[in-house]
């Protein structure tokens, strides 16, 4: 980062810059920052000087500073094209996408032909919103870059539109043309095949996650073991010792948790499970002389094993190919009879019970559109008779449920559960339970229960497909899905007369036919 404020004043220095461009390729930041400032206090108008003093301030996250220095760049230099960019991109950083977008035009106009600039509009397109004009900046980009990086961020957008061809088009170029294995591009193109619902070219793509391909500057969802012995790809466990490692997030664990009985199957001496604490009393029922369940804070405290596999690699080593071959038979997961006893005093006793959950977790990178507004926007469904509400929300939103709105009673026991063999418990005396997106559906989808999910019309997880109203992996699972011009209201509003039919379905149907 800092070579690359260096090389950016590279072309215009004096002498007098190269022991600040060395300053700032060690590191040495604050130095060169107090060198440059004495520098422009004799030659205030010094171009050079002030692109290094902007470069500086901007690795330095000064922003104001760095604004102040290239406007005045710009103000003595107006057709200095770099030094518009680097105006830009620190208002980016400011988070002011407007203004950076006037900043990008005003560099466009000297030189129209950089694609880096196109490439920068397309993603404050994104970020405001407007994905028709993200999608036509990122065409201008690919049609002066044909690489793979440009391939691979039009084809990311044109999935987010739900334009699925084009994307894999885009997507497989972005794949095939790239000068290295790019794990982060097949592991995005794995998420388009799984939503597709082409299983047999995406688990293997999948795999991508945790491969030593993955960029170091890009988050991992998969952090791949510092273990010695072999990963498992499928050959035979007779007689072996393997290690079923958990990733990603409960509702993850608990979907592909199913994949257990077939693992055993294939002969393993010993499966060891390994999962979070809050999980660990819900598997412990798969318990036995073959299989342990486990939780492990460090590798020291690993099991001796011979082999090791992520839970979300089953489908691909277990022949999981299509659609038709998911093992979907449930409930595959069961409540422990001591906590339904437990936990049966505290639901009501009168009506259908009805189970809530309108948030997630606040740091899923979807949570913004996958959550519900607020316990209000639930309201309609309280109108419908012979309902009686209970909430299972945990963490944000707690609050909500302890003190719900007017005309909104419930029942929170969200509070008081302490892991998911609690929220079992609970879930398996609910006759429905209505949720978005997250770890609670999938509970009620192993357990076999009723449950009607409320997915957003923008990034919907992969496993749910398209269009489609059932989940070919939960059969109890009813889909709701937001359209993409549809509020969460019209949703609701939808999920409320279902609702009254699940209750009522004679009254119901005899409305519908005097209407």
């Amino acid at each position: 980062m800092t070579q690359s404020a260096a090389s950016a004043v590279a072309d215009i220095r004096p002498e007098s810059l190269d022991a600040v461009l060395a300053q700032l390729a060690s590191g040495d930041l604050a130095g060169a920052m107090k060198r440059i400032h004495a520098a422009l206090e004799k030659q205030p108008h010094q171009l050079a000087w002030l692109m290094c003093a902007g470069s500086c301030a901007r690795l330095l996250k000064n922003w104001d500073q760095a604004e102040e220095f290239f406007l005045r760049l710009t103000a003595l230099a107006p057709k200095h094209f770099d030094a518009w960019c680097q105006l830009a991109q620190v208002l980016r950083l400011q988070n002011k996408p407007l203004q950076a977008l006037q900043v990008f035009l005003r560099a466009l106009a000297l030189q129209p032909q950089r694609a880096h600039v196109h490439y920068s509009m397309a993603g404050l397109f994104k970020q405001l919103g407007r994905p028709e004009a993200a999608q036509a900046a990122f065409r201008r980009a690919l049609a002066l870059d044909d690489s793979a990086t440009a391939h691979y961020n039009l084809g990311n957008l044109l999935a987010r539109l739900q334009r699925f061809e084009e994307a894999e088009q885009h997507l497989g170029l972005a794949l095939v043309s790239s000068p290295r294995s790019d794990a982060l591009m097949a592991w995005n193109l794995s998420l388009l095949l799984l939503r597709l619902g082409r299983y047999g070219e995406a688990w293997a793509l999948h795999e991508s996650r945790h491969g030593p391909d993955w960029p170091r500057n890009h988050a991992r969802v998969t952090h791949p073991p510092e273990l010695n012995d072999p990963a498992w790809r499928g050959e035979s466990l007779e007689g072996r010792r393997i290690l079923l490692l958990q990733e990603q997030g409960g509702g993850d664990q608990i979907q592909f948790v199913r994949y257990l009985p077939l693992l055993l199957a294939k002969g393993p001496a010993h499966v060891t499970l390994l999962c979070p604490e809050p999980l660990r009393p819900l598997f412990k029922q798969f318990e036995s002389d073959r299989v342990s369940v486990r939780t492990v804070s460090t590798l020291a405290e690993l099991p001796e094993h011979d082999c090791w596999v992520f839970i979300m690699s089953l489908p691909l080593y277990l022949g999981t190919d299509s659609l038709a071959n998911i093992p979907a038979a449930t409930p595959y997961l069961h409540p422990d009879p001591e906590r339904v006893r437990a936990w049966r005093p505290w639901l009501p006793t009168a009506h259908r019970r009805i189970g809530l959950v309108w948030k997630g977790s606040a740091g899923h990178r979807n949570d913004h559109h996958r959550s519900l507004p607020h316990l209000s926007a639930l309201a309609p469904l309280w109108s419908v008779p012979q309902t009686a509400f209970v909430s299972l929300q945990k963490g944000q939103a707690e609050d909500q449920a302890l003190a719900p709105p007017a005309g909104q009673p419930l029942v929170h026991l969200g509070t008081q559960i302490k892991d998911f063999a609690d929220s079992a418990a609970i879930v398996s005396q609910l006759d429905l339970l209505i949720g978005v997106d997250t770890a609670a559906v999938h509970l009620a989808g192993a357990l076999g229960v009723p449950c009607w999910v409320l997915l957003p019309s923008e990034r919907t997880d992969w496993r749910w497909l398209l269009e489609r109203e059932d989940s070919p992996w939960y059969p109890s699972l009813r889909l709701f899905r937001q359209g993409e011009q549809e509020s969460w209201a019209e949703v609701i509003e939808r999920v409320t007369v279902a609702l009254a039919d699940f209750v009522q379905p004679t009254r119901v149907g005899e409305l519908a036919r005097r209407s």
